[in-house]
């Protein structure tokens, strides 16, 4: 891993960056938004090179300027089983924000991976120093945990109770007494530019 430590602030943020970022931190001002990005430091991953380890705490919160990432989450048998991708603009490490827990699954860079890195103690810092960002930051998090939340309820559980007889659809049996909603009667809710992201 290569670190480049800022002495000043970055001039500029991409625009996509800046958008994803301001998806996962809905609440907070834009002049926020831009010092944390602006204030980040580099971290350059090589292909191969775990980036944020399961179980331990993150130290920062990354952002994916460059490169594709893996999501491993390890099984009950200790195997670890592919979650899904990251890619440029993809932020993790803020959930440890929300119950103090260790990270949820690890991240290895697949190619590679240049991350803005926004130092927890600095976020923790800005909180002890400003309440209100404080409370636009936690309000931000629980508003990106219940959206993770509801897609994923709407992309995994497609059973509805059943009232009267116990009768299976005979394009697909659900379990006992439920049954499939069809196609017209789903919700479909999409978010630009987000992703079904893990708890990290």
């Amino acid at each position: 891993m290569q670190v480049i430590k800022l002495k000043f602030m970055r001039e500029a943020i991409p625009e996509d960056i800046k958008k994803s970022f301001g998806v996962a931190f809905s609440r907070l001002l834009p002049e926020e938004e831009t010092f944390l990005l602006k204030s980040a430091d580099t971290h350059t991953y090589e292909s191969g090179e775990t980036i944020l380890i399961e179980d331990s705490r993150p130290e920062h919160i990354f952002v994916i300027e460059q490169g594709a990432a893996r999501v491993l989450r390890r099984r009950a048998d200790g195997k670890e089983m592919e979650v899904l991708y990251l890619g440029r603009g993809d932020v993790f490490g803020e959930m440890s924000f929300v119950d103090n827990t260790p990270a949820s699954a690890t991240v290895v860079a697949e190619t590679l991976v240049r991350t803005l890195c926004i130092p927890v103690e600095m976020i923790h810092a800005l909180m002890k120093g400003d309440l209100e960002f404080s409370g636009r930051f936690y309000h931000s998090l629980a508003a990106t945990l219940a959206e993770r939340l509801r897609e994923t309820t709407h992309r995994h559980i497609d059973f509805r109770p059943r009232s009267g007889k116990d009768r299976r659809q005979a394009t697909g049996a659900g379990p006992h007494g439920v049954e499939r909603r069809s196609g017209d009667d789903r919700r479909s809710r999409t978010v630009a530019g987000k992703k079904d992201l893990p708890l990290l």
